[in-house]
């Protein structure tokens, strides 16, 4: 919970996981789920903003809302989109300098 408090946006992905299952000692709370959620999201948390467009887009514990739906989608395809981008710029990195060691 500390980690959460201080801005942790994995922390609080976790904290919004626990309130949505009821672990942790936590009481089910989709209100209280939904703020960590969205923090964590806001943070650029990849695993928060889909589950957040998975929830808005099905009405699960929220007011069903495609606009919030499509809004998380997209932030979290475009947080998955660079880091695939910045995963093959590493793997082309790494080609060309075993190419120019032959």
């Amino acid at each position: 919970a500390a980690g959460a408090l201080r801005g942790d946006q994995e922390a609080q992905y976790k904290m919004g996981l626990s309130y949505l299952n009821g672990q942790l000692g936590l009481d089910r709370s989709y209100s209280h789920a939904e703020k960590w959620l969205e923090q964590a999201a806001e943070l650029g948390n990849r695993d928060a903003q889909y589950l957040l467009g998975e929830r808005y887009a099905q009405g699960k514990g929220v007011v069903k809302r495609p606009d919030l739906a499509q809004r998380w989608n997209d932030k979290a395809a475009a947080v998955y989109a660079g880091s695939m981008i910045l995963q093959t710029a590493a793997r082309i990195r790494r080609w060309r300098q075993y190419d120019e060691r032959r």
